[in-house]
């Protein structure tokens, strides 16, 4: 009997409702779920859909011109070794798969190259290339060198223990862009004076003539991989080191070398 009453009651509202008066319910439902995205996107600090489209905002909103868009840190693992679902990949010319703590862009304008983190805590650097091949850090608002990177060898190896299995080692590092490399330079070398000693970088030719360079720092091998360790120092300690940078021509002859120290400008 009361299910009844219950039934008869909503079916008098639902009859007691107009064409009208339905169809302005339906645009204030409408109108309630947009505010509520426009709220949740200004809390996210309105993030645009693609990486591409986030980097001119941001130059927008820094007041700087368009550059040209030369690098995007954007890509899904391939992989899938990933750490994090927030890590991005890209991939050097000759397949190699380097995974990025964020998702980056970077451009050139003029003599400036522009680094911008595009998710997450974004901000966006115009910065002075030299003269020659020029390198520029991926760094923080405080300046620091961020260790942002990671590569991963995988194969045959032993646990701890000393037991067979397939390994996973990680490798975090330090990256560095590096413009204005010739056109005839086939490989190159980076070596940094770090902890006493001489230090050589990875390097990956990547497109649009672009290389990356890693001043690396293992985190560790075997099965349980992939826990970083403290990492502050180090960080605090890649400022403005002495490097030397070696350009290799095809047939393994020196093209070009330069001295300076990371960080600097």
């Amino acid at each position: 009997m009361r299910e009844q009453r219950w039934k008869q009651f909503f079916v008098r509202k639902r009859e007691g409702i107009g064409p009208g008066l339905r169809k302005k319910l339906i645009l204030f439902n409408l109108a309630g779920i947009v505010l509520l995205a426009l709220i949740t996107w200004s809390c996210a600090g309105f993030p645009l859909p693609t990486a591409k489209m986030e980097f001119r905002r941001l130059e927008r909103a820094n007041q700087l011109p368009p550059s040209e868009i030369v690098w995007i840190v954007d890509g899904a693992s391939k992989d899938l070794l990933n750490l994090s679902k927030d890590d991005r990949s890209c991939f050097a010319v000759d397949g190699t798969e380097l995974h990025m703590k964020g998702c980056w862009g970077v451009g050139v304008q003029g003599n400036r190259a522009v680094v911008a983190r595009l998710r997450g805590e974004r901000y966006i650097q115009s910065v002075p290339l030299e003269d020659g091949p020029a390198l520029v850090p991926f760094s923080r608002r405080d300046g620091f060198l961020e260790q942002t990177g990671y590569w991963i060898e995988e194969g045959p190896g032993k646990t701890p223990e000393g037991y067979p299995a397939y390994v996973y080692s990680y490798h975090s590092f330090t990256p560095f862009l590096l413009f204005r490399v010739p056109g005839e330079t086939a490989d190159v070398e980076l070596t940094v004076e770090l902890d006493g000693g001489v230090h050589t970088c990875s390097s990956w030719r990547m497109e649009n003539g672009v290389w990356l360079m890693g001043l690396d720092q293992n985190w560790r091998t075997g099965m349980e991989a992939g826990k970083p360790g403290d990492t502050a120092e180090r960080e605090s300690q890649t400022q403005k080191l002495p490097y030397t940078l070696y350009l290799y021509r095809e047939d393994g002859s020196l093209l070009l070398e330069k001295s300076g120290k990371l960080g600097e400008g």
